[in-house]
């Protein structure tokens, strides 16, 4: 049997008490529309390029399995479309939505090969690599 086959990431889900928030963030700082949305299920989905983020509610419908530390992702890489548009740029553009940088620009792997990339979290705290196209 041949192996499984991965074309690109599907969604990432984050967690949070002030879904809002988040969704406010990504839509602002990061260009992601809202999609789709299920309220009563405390779920809503971001368009992020050919994937999305998902945020869910901690505590509604849907939230049952997630584990007690409240740490369940380490960090996703977004890929940013068109030129790099520099680390101080970004900064601006992610401390103006209520994110922080947490690491400097530098020439990272990815899917697309090596370029440069940044560190943020969004308000919830979760970490996400902003990376440029391939040098």
């Amino acid at each position: 049997m041949m192996p499984l086959s991965i074309k690109a990431i599907d969604h990432v889900v984050f967690r949070s008490k002030q879904p809002q928030r988040l969704i406010e963030f990504y839509q602002k700082a990061l260009s992601c529309p809202l999609e789709a949305s299920k309220p009563d299920l405390g779920l809503y989905h971001l368009r992020a390029g050919s994937s999305l983020i998902d945020i869910q509610e901690i505590g509604a419908k849907l939230d049952v399995d997630a584990p007690s530390d409240g740490v369940n992702v380490h960090h996703i890489c977004l890929r940013l479309e068109g030129e790099w548009p520099g680390p101080n740029n970004v900064k601006q553009i992610i401390e103006e939505h209520g994110g922080t940088m947490v690491m400097g620009e530098g020439n990272r792997f990815g899917a697309d090969g090596v370029g440069p990339s940044v560190y943020i979290q969004d308000p919830d705290g979760n970490t996400v690599e902003l990376k440029g196209p391939p040098k």
